[in-house]
């Protein structure tokens, strides 16, 4: 059964704090905040898929690696949402 939306985003949250390399102390992230434009390198970005990958026990298909998928919390929660089956409208 798919995680609720709320832990979901929480998870996600944490993620992105673990493995952005991201100075939070410098930037508070919103769900549209572009995180390559606040200090998100290509490498973390690679990290970050594959913490994604670990807490949410999905797998990213090519087609979905490219940077947009991993541009805001936003894109993050929509493919995490889509991959395991419970994309929303």
């Amino acid at each position: 059964m798919p995680k609720s939306e709320y832990i979901i985003n929480g998870e996600i949250s944490k993620i992105i704090s673990d493995h952005s390399g991201i100075d939070l102390k410098k930037h508070k992230l919103d769900d549209n905040t572009d995180l390559y434009e606040v200090g998100m390198k290509s490498l973390a970005s690679v990290q970050l898929m594959f913490a994604l990958e670990a807490v949410f026990k999905i797998k990213f298909p090519d087609k979905m690696l490219k940077r947009t998928t991993f541009r805001s919390p936003a894109t993050i929660r929509k493919a995490v949402q889509t991959l395991q089956g419970c994309s929303q409208p």
